[in-house]
């Protein structure tokens, strides 16, 4: 079991790399039109690399990082990436390295959104991308380590505090994606917000 309590191992050695989120992120892409200038992403809390994995075969230089040992060592074992061990609160990460810091399902558990919101945006790059999945707010009773999830209002007001603009649509993927009750937000860095 991990950090944030998620035991991945129990999704089982080769299975690991049947654990497909290609259709998820293709929606995200789809339906928000992200620039096509994208080339470098920064996947947050990636786990074992299943996101990672995804962005390198479509031609994207990724970099994972995520906060437990145990998915660092099955990346390495079983998809043969990688993965960074970090916590999300603290980047080692230079200033504007990315295009897209993808970020799923991790910044629920986060001790403070406002360092970690602080965080990505200092490693975005000008004019790129943040997204953000949540989980619906009904399953927040569902696992015990998440404390806290944003409403749109606040994550949109937190995020106006790093130049993070929330983007015109919201993204409901669960009518889509019954497994992934989520919400995705898709914001842009600006360089300065008057």
């Amino acid at each position: 079991m991990d950090d944030v309590g998620v035991n991945h191992s129990e999704l089982g050695g080769a299975d690991l790399k049947k654990y497909d989120v290609a259709p998820i992120v293709k929606d995200v892409f789809l339906a928000s039109n992200i620039d096509e200038k994208i080339k470098k992403v920064l996947c947050i809390g990636c786990g074992f690399g299943q996101e990672v994995m995804l962005f390198k075969e479509k031609g994207y230089e990724a970099t994972g990082i995520t906060y437990c040992k145990e998915d660092i060592k099955n990346a390495k074992k079983i998809l043969e990436l990688n993965i960074l061990e970090a916590d999300m609160h603290d980047l080692p990460i230079e200033d504007n390295s990315f295009d897209l810091v993808f970020v799923r399902q991790v910044f629920e558990h986060s001790l403070s959104p406002y360092i970690v919101l602080s965080e990505i945006s200092r490693v975005t790059k000008n004019g790129f991308y943040v997204v953000i999945f949540l989980p619906h707010i009904y399953e927040w009773s569902m696992h015990d380590r998440h404390i806290m999830i944003p409403t749109k209002y606040q994550l949109e007001c937190l995020a106006l505090k790093f130049n993070l603009i929330l983007s015109d649509h919201l993204i409901d993927i669960s009518s889509v994606h019954r497994k992934w009750n989520s919400y995705v937000y898709i914001f842009k860095k600006e360089e300065k917000i008057k």
